[in-house]
């Protein structure tokens, strides 16, 4: 069964809130979330405490998201839009 965002429930809360632990105690440096629903790209940063945002972006956006700062992204490219 699918949860109102397309999720399986189980499988939706272990991306929320276990995976984000794991990622941290191997020392992941960065993760991101790109979220077709909500068509926005959020990027994790490793902290000593957890994760902090370190970016949330809209579909209609370009920018510079570590790690990969050193080139632009157009965010809906990275949603599965076409390039302009």
């Amino acid at each position: 069964m699918l949860d109102g965002r397309g999720y399986r429930p189980d499988l939706a809360s272990w991306r929320r809130e276990r995976a984000p632990r794991r990622y941290h105690q191997a020392g992941v440096p960065h993760y991101w979330i790109i979220d077709q629903v909500d068509r926005t790209l959020t990027v994790h940063r490793h902290a000593t405490d957890g994760y902090l945002v370190a970016l949330r972006c809209e579909e209609h956006e370009r920018v510079r998201a570590e790690p990969f700062d050193a080139i632009e992204l157009d965010v809906a490219v990275l949603l599965g839009g076409d390039p302009a």
